[in-house]
């Protein structure tokens, strides 16, 4: 019997402590060490890290952090900006999920360096589904994006979508830093707006004039 109640009690605690783990608010991204279960927010989007993998003479001590800035969100950008702790050459692999509000991612970027070392890349895809889980995988993915120079390189434009993952490989001869973007679509100005709604209903006007006429 008393078996009994310290399992039921010991089960009611793990319950407890996963639901307080499962409903913690994520914190907002800046100036924290990138680890697998790390939840933030930028703006309107939430990133949820599930994967960081190192491949380095010093793979055991290695980091990777964001950094504020360039960590910022704006309209039409959310852009994550980490630093990388790690002697090179070091190959990072990195997933993440991006969920927005509202559906309005529509492409990718990324930069490296200065300075940009012989033989360094980036290589992603936007996924429609999770890439640590195999089969689906990445599946299809919606796009994806080389960079070998470590300038602004933006991948084809796609959906727009509420939530993706972020599937990176990152071989790394020399740099200490990157940036990784969410493009989305902007809501019109309101300028813009009354522009339009002005234009729209003069063409009404004049429709309704040569009907009479």
């Amino acid at each position: 019997m008393k078996k009994s109640i310290f399992t039921v009690l010991s089960a009611a605690l793990l319950t407890a402590a996963s639901a307080t783990y499962a409903n913690a608010s994520p914190s907002t991204c800046a100036n924290q060490d990138v680890v697998i279960g790390l939840s933030c927010t930028l703006g309107d989007k939430t990133f949820l890290f599930e994967e960081i993998k190192f491949t380095g003479a010093n793979s055991a001590s290695d980091l990777l952090d964001l950094s504020t800035p360039p960590t910022s969100a704006s309209p039409g950008l959310a852009v994550l900006g980490f630093t990388v702790l790690a002697t090179t050459p070091v190959d990072i692999e990195l997933v993440y999920k991006v969920t927005s509000t509202s559906t309005n991612i529509v492409a990718i970027d990324s930069t490296f360096g200065p300075p940009q070392p012989a033989g360094s890349q980036i290589f992603e895809s936007a996924c429609p589904t999770d890439p640590t889980i195999i089969p689906p995988g990445c599946g299809s993915p919606y796009a994806t994006v080389t960079n070998t120079t470590g300038l602004y390189t933006i991948s084809s434009t796609f959906g727009p979508v509420s939530s993706l993952y972020i599937d990176k490989d990152i071989e790394n001869f020399g740099f200490s830093t990157f940036t990784d973007s969410i493009e989305e679509t902007t809501v019109p100005e309101p300028m813009a707006m009354s522009l339009v709604g002005g234009g729209l209903a003069l063409l009404g006007m004049l429709r309704f004039r040569a009907k009479r006429s």
